[in-house]
């Protein structure tokens, strides 16, 4: 046996002896650490999507960063070393492949592994089965404590339940929904056999987000948390590993960030406004209202309502994201908004781009609502629950809209007039009033051809 490990396997059979379990033994180690100002630890975040925080969080903190923010800062500890190396996708056979395990953990030599893996097992059919994922886990676990780290073991949270799924993928996310449950248990067994420390993040989503509203607001997507999800995540494992204080201004405040002053509008300001903008112009005019060029046309503001109109263009290719600098007129909103849009799907879209992207934020009474949407042929989805739209050919237009109670934050999609759903945003965010929309750069891939853009702050 290497000194090294045997050196190993000695330190931890004398801290088990003195804290009575590994599990305690870890915890103790993890408080003096942080009470003994020792040299700088390495944290190794190691897992799929999830851990990733890709997409979902929609530009919120995941879990890695708030915890990173909470020890750097807060407690002090700037030299510590924070490292992601979650990926979309990843697998425990992913995870525990020797050049892969090499490259994104041992390699960094950490002190401390957060752990969470499986969900991506139960879709895989070259993972096998639960007793499978049972054998990786617990090899994964025992090669961080042979590296000479802590290991955290973590559940997954709770999802939703897609109804009457059309495609592969969404099937998958069905057989999340009823093989969860399995999988959260071999963790937790894994955990207990290996004794370990166990974050059961689904123990706690299933006390607090009972209610699917709430559900909804804790998730970004399907079976991603969003912004608060990941909040109450990083909460969770910080109060577990004795790292948690309620004094903490990054898990304190309303995923988004803090509220910024937001002065009323007075009868003096002026709500109407218009320009033309000509992309072969060197530059914005000085009075500009966007951050981001559009293709030549007219851009108002007419009675209460924005308006972008590009009908009769013919530069479908050249939609950018617009980003309304003076919001002025979302700020302090009336109790209900509106969003209305006119929509031409192209029948053969660019480059095989069909979406589209619109965020929304306004406020009213120190209360912030945030619209964060994905609009695509077939559906609508983010912010708000996915929403199914009517089966129309491509190369015809729909007026969808989206009246936004700013009192209970409730959303009522219509298409054409026909009401589809009612929903509730998950994002009561404090980001302040804005507008976004266009392909969205990094955000959404994409293009559909807006006839007509109309936001209504219900004045």
């Amino acid at each position: 046996m290497p000194k090294r490990l045997l050196l190993l396997g000695i330190v931890m059979l004398t801290l088990s002896l003195f804290a009575g379990s590994l599990r305690d033994a870890d915890l103790a180690k993890i408080t003096e650490h942080f009470a003994s100002r020792t040299a700088p630890w390495t944290w190794v975040f190691y897992g799929d999507s999830i851990t990733h925080g890709a997409a979902h969080t929609h530009g919120w903190r995941s879990f890695p960063e708030i915890i990173q923010e909470r020890v750097r800062t807060e407690m002090h500890r700037p030299m510590e070393t924070f490292i992601n190396s979650g990926n979309s996708g990843q697998t425990s056979l992913s995870l525990v492949n020797e050049n892969q395990y090499n490259w994104q953990v041992r390699r960094h030599n950490p002190n401390v592994v957060l752990l969470l893996i499986g969900a991506n097992d139960i879709v895989k059919p070259n993972c096998g089965g639960p007793e499978d994922f049972r054998q990786r886990l617990t090899e994964l676990t025992r090669r961080i404590r042979q590296g000479g780290a802590i290991p955290v073991l973590q559940t997954y949270n709770t999802i939703q339940l897609v109804e009457n799924p059309t495609t592969e993928y969404l099937r998958g996310y069905v057989k999340r929904y009823n093989e969860f449950p399995q999988y959260n248990a071999v963790i937790r067994e894994v955990a207990a056999a290996e004794d370990t420390i166990l974050v059961d993040h689904r123990k706690l989503w299933e006390e607090k987000t009972a209610d699917p509203q709430e559900l909804d607001r804790w998730l970004g997507e399907t079976i991603h948390p969003g912004g608060y999800g990941h909040l109450q995540m990083a909460i969770l494992i910080l109060k577990e590993l004795g790292m948690y204080s309620p004094k903490s201004k990054c898990c304190a405040v309303a995923a988004g960030g803090p509220s910024l002053p937001v002065a009323p509008l007075t009868p003096s300001e002026k709500l109407n406004w218009d320009f033309e903008y000509d992309a072969s112009r060197d530059g914005l005019p000085t009075d500009a209202k966007w951050s981001v060029g559009y293709i030549p046309s007219r851009i108002a503001v007419r009675d209460g309502w924005l308006c972008l109109d590009n009908k009769g263009t013919d530069k479908e290719d050249s939609f950018q994201m617009l980003t309304l600098k003076d919001a002025s007129f979302l700020k302090n909103a009336g109790p209900v908004v509106t969003v209305e849009t006119v929509l031409r799907f192209p029948e053969e879209p660019p480059s095989g781009k069909s979406s589209f992207y619109l965020a929304f934020a306004a406020e009213r009474n120190g209360r912030v609502v945030e619209l964060i949407l994905t609009i695509k042929p077939k559906e609508v989805k983010g912010s708000i629950s996915t929403v199914q739209l009517p089966d129309k050919a491509l190369g015809t237009e729909m007026l969808l809209r989206f009246d936004i109670d700013m009192d209970s934050a409730n959303v009522t999609v219509s298409c054409d007039g026909k009401v589809l759903a009612v929903r509730p945003t998950r994002n009561l965010t404090q980001n302040g009033a804005r507008l976004m929309l266009g392909d969205g750069g990094n955000v959404v891939v994409g293009l559909i051809d807006i006839r007509l853009l109309r936001i209504s702050t219900g004045r």
